[in-house]
């Protein structure tokens, strides 16, 4: 019984929200899902809640190592990440479900390995 019902609602997870994998520089990452008409600043609040670190910066890339910072304001998920879809890829193929990298800088230390660019220090592991 639990076990189809916990199926149930991981699947049913991506309906009406959306998945993202929360990564911070030191590599560590953790699955965050938010409701797709929370505002960004909910998805700022709900990251510092995910790893209780305050002053998180939260940003996306691309293809092409470019960076897009995610403001912390009133404007909903969804329109961000429609306005800038070249930014949202889906890290996993079908028919995993739909799950978006997010990056976390949180004033880690630059001289330790990065598996991304930090935007304050530009490191580049």
């Amino acid at each position: 019984m639990y076990q189809a019902q916990f199926i149930r609602h991981v699947n049913g997870l991506t309906n009406n929200k959306y998945l993202f994998e929360l990564q911070k520089c030191c590599g560590y990452s953790e699955l965050m899902p938010i409701f797709k008409e929370s505002s960004l600043a909910e998805l700022h609040a709900n990251a510092f809640y995910q790893f209780a670190m305050p002053g998180q910066t939260l940003y996306v890339m691309d293809g092409c190592g470019n960076s897009l910072s995610i403001p912390n304001s009133p404007m909903p998920v969804r329109q961000f990440l429609m306005e800038n879809l070249h930014f949202f890829t889906p890290i996993y193929a079908l028919p995993d479900p739909v799950v978006y990298k997010i990056h976390m800088y949180n004033g880690c230390n630059c001289n330790s390995p990065h598996p991304v660019q930090c935007q304050s220090c530009n490191v580049v592991s």
